[in-house]
């Protein structure tokens, strides 16, 4: 009677060219409480707002409702997404996505009349027709009645040849009627133009069974699965695609992450964040993102927020630690390093106690740095920089005899490294004892492949070291002219007098201070 009143009105409507009017009742109270709070607004602005009472049937009073029930729909509503599509047609009997969109709802339902008149309604439509033929089909194979699956798939298959959707439903509707070879032969096709449909195993299985093929039937009961053939459905796409949850969002920046697009990465962290604001995870996730884009500010931000929702959080107090570093703040990125390093289970990119190692250098704090070095290079003994690391935060703090120990580990597992081979030539020129002819033959290799200041020191250090002052002198004449510092001026004073030097580097020398992050 009511679908007799519409038609009555909208007829009426025609003849007197007006749109008739419809009367729309209200969704039913909604409970947003499962949602999170971004949704909750979303969901309840689309809703709020609905043509309701006695309203024209106008495509204009229509679409509001349709993007409500698209809303609901894409986030699990679907008996009110099934009514706000109701009364999308009432007010707009063309809108043909709201009837195709309706009928996959009352399908999944168990309305199943309500369903296939609707898609009926669409079969003209170019882009919704084929996958309505096919969902018809699949109506009609559930209540048994394979002659009439077969015409809908028969219609598919006009509407839009080829898919292995369309040649599935033919299979199973031979099977139905007991026709094995034609099951076999469509079931075959399916398979073959999507190979992972596998639960078209099962069926293929019955029809070969039918023929007597004994054997590839249960070669094939074996292989059964659970994944059909695709249905393209383009209106249900777009209906997924609103689906706008926070994890929806997380995943596809985890994905643009490890493809490497950072700024799509922070998008989608910050759309999660829109929907849920208490994520502790993706407040961290987008602070690291932001640190590698060099928005430090931004990046500040939502590290501080992941430590308010959860102050023990040790890879945020690390990825402070290095903003911090960044800004120039070595004593700030010192204390962070320190509350991150109290969690033996990180794992970030730079471990935090080396990190905290070289601010607490930075910061002339040698006596708290060397123990840290020290455990570094215990649990890594095959590292050189750590080794070196080690030996130079003991140099730092006068002990030469000990530094000697791990700087010669380091050149000896870094050959080729200029600057281990250079502190261990200074620490044993100066204040360690070695073997002397040893130290001049790897300084006067390194002067010849480096002849630089800093390396014509190191080699007229080991010189004076083994008593070759007359070539100290020499050698510490050309640096000190090209340097003019006072440590290479007081060296020079030193191998004049018959001295040896006193200390490897001067007490600000540069290798003291690991350089930051930023630098």
């Amino acid at each position: 009677m009511r679908c007799l009143v519409l038609v009555l009105l909208v007829l009426a409507g025609a003849c007197s060219g007006k749109p008739a009017n419809v009367e729309i009742e209200p969704l039913p109270q909604l409970d947003l409480a499962r949602f999170e709070p971004g949704l909750q607004q979303r969901i309840g602005a689309a809703t709020a707002n609905l043509p309701i009472g006695t309203v024209a049937a106008t495509g204009e009073n229509a679409q509001p409702w349709f993007e409500a029930a698209q809303l609901l729909q894409a986030h699990g509503i679907e008996n009110l997404a099934l009514a706000s599509y109701r009364n999308t047609i009432e007010l707009q009997p063309g809108h043909d996505e709201a009837r195709y969109l309706a009928a996959y709802l009352e399908h999944q339902a168990g309305n199943l009349e309500a369903a296939l008149a609707n898609y009926d309604e669409v079969l003209g439509n170019p882009t919704l027709g084929p996958t309505a033929a096919i969902r018809s089909g699949e109506i009609h194979l559930q209540r048994g009645e394979p002659a009439l699956a077969e015409t809908a798939f028969q219609t598919a298959e006009r509407l839009q040849p080829g898919l292995a959707a369309v040649a599935s439903g033919l299979g199973r509707a031979a099977l139905a009627r007991q026709d094995y070879a034609a099951a076999r032969d469509f079931l075959e096709q399916a398979l073959k133009k999507q190979p992972d449909a596998d639960q078209l195993n099962y069926p293929l299985a019955l029809s070969y069974r039918g023929l007597g093929d004994l054997e590839r039937a249960r070669d094939l009961m074996s292989r059964r699965g659970t994944r059909p053939a695709r249905v393209p459905d383009p209106a249900l796409d777009t209906v997924r695609s609103r689906a706008s949850t926070s994890q929806v969002h997380i995943k596809a920046g985890l994905a643009a992450y490890e493809n490497g697009d950072l700024e799509t990465a922070a998008a989608e962290y910050r759309r999660a964040l829109d929907l849920n604001p208490g994520l502790v995870d993706t407040h961290l996730a987008l602070a690291w993102v932001l640190e590698q884009l060099g928005q430090t500010e931004d990046a500040f931000t939502h590290t501080r927020t992941t430590l308010q929702l959860d102050p023990e959080r040790a890879l945020a107090h690390h990825l402070l630690g290095r903003l911090h570093e960044r800004a120039g703040d070595d004593r700030a990125a010192a204390e962070s390093y320190r509350l991150a390093s109290t969690d033996p289970g990180i794992s970030p990119p730079v471990p935090s106690a080396e990190l905290l190692a070289g601010a607490l250098m930075r910061l002339g704090d040698y006596a708290s740095a060397a123990p840290l070095y020290a455990d570094l290079a215990a649990s890594d003994p095959e590292s050189a920089r750590l080794q070196y690391l080690h030996g130079l935060a003991l140099l730092a703090t006068g002990d030469c005899a000990a530094a000697a120990v791990p700087l010669d580990r380091a050149r000896r597992l870094s050959p080729g490294s200029a600057e281990a081979a250079e502190a261990w030539i200074r620490t044993t020129s100066s204040c360690a004892p070695a073997d002397r002819r040893a130290t001049v033959a790897l300084a006067a290799e390194l002067f010849s492949a480096l002849p630089e200041a800093p390396f014509a020191e190191a080699y007229a250090m080991a010189l004076a070291s083994n008593g070759q002052f007359d070539r100290a002198v020499q050698l510490q004449q050309r640096v000190a002219a090209n340097t003019g510092n006072s440590y290479s001026n007081d060296l020079l004073e030193r191998f004049r007098n018959g001295k040896t030097a006193e200390r490897p580097w001067p007490d600000n020398a540069p290798a003291f201070h690991p350089p930051r992050i930023s630098d």
